[in-house]
């Protein structure tokens, strides 16, 4: 879904954007889509502003790009401008949720169900989290081969969230309590870290 909303970006925009990420990305660091417009466009809006956030020091953005103005330096912020438009860049480590949503956004991820499972975790259960390849995907830009979470929720009430939400379960491990769960041929593995149950 965000791949084709990010596709209706008007221009100069889109091209900006993806112009910017692809030199951060060929000399070497991260760059990501973070913030605004990405909620603006999962409620459907045209962003008006692109945010974006990179691990790339300033010194070598200012030679990356031709025209970069220190715009909020002492709080990591820089303003790249290309073409007419300013694009707010801050320097940070990027954290595992930016690199997941940018990977939605651009469409390595398709979001489709994936949101839906993240939105579960989130809201249903306690102490989950994404672990194992899926991190180190996400994080290097590349589409994981699957998605593996942990949680603390009892296993049969986790069973049963999901059977709530029209998921089909797969008892894979039920001696280690893994859970697979399913929806529109995409699966997901949620291991349960207690040990009560052992």
């Amino acid at each position: 879904m965000l791949k084709e909303l990010f596709n209706n970006v008007s221009e100069p925009f889109k091209s900006d954007t993806l112009f910017i990420i692809k030199t951060y990305m060929d000399a070497g660091y991260e760059c990501y889509v973070v913030g605004g417009p990405i909620r603006d466009l999962l409620n459907g809006l045209n962003p008006k502003d692109i945010d974006l956030s990179t691990n790339c020091p300033l010194e070598v953005t200012e030679q990356l790009f031709k025209n970069v103005i220190p715009t909020g330096l002492d709080h990591g912020t820089l303003t790249i401008h290309i073409n007419g438009e300013n694009y707010e860049v801050t320097i940070k480590e990027l954290s595992l949720e930016d690199k997941v949503n940018a990977s939605l956004l651009l469409g390595i991820i398709d979001c489709s169900v994936l949101r839906e499972v993240l939105y579960i975790l989130e809201t249903e259960t306690v102490n989950s989290c994404l672990v194992g390849g899926a991190v180190r995907d996400a994080m290097m830009g590349l589409k994981p081969k699957d998605w593996d979470f942990v949680t603390s929720t009892p296993y049969d009430d986790l069973k049963q969230i999901f059977l709530n939400h029209n998921f089909s379960v797969k008892e894979t491990g039920a001696n280690f309590l893994i859970l697979m769960v399913v929806k529109d041929g995409q699966e997901f593995e949620i291991a349960n870290y207690r040990t009560d149950k052992y």
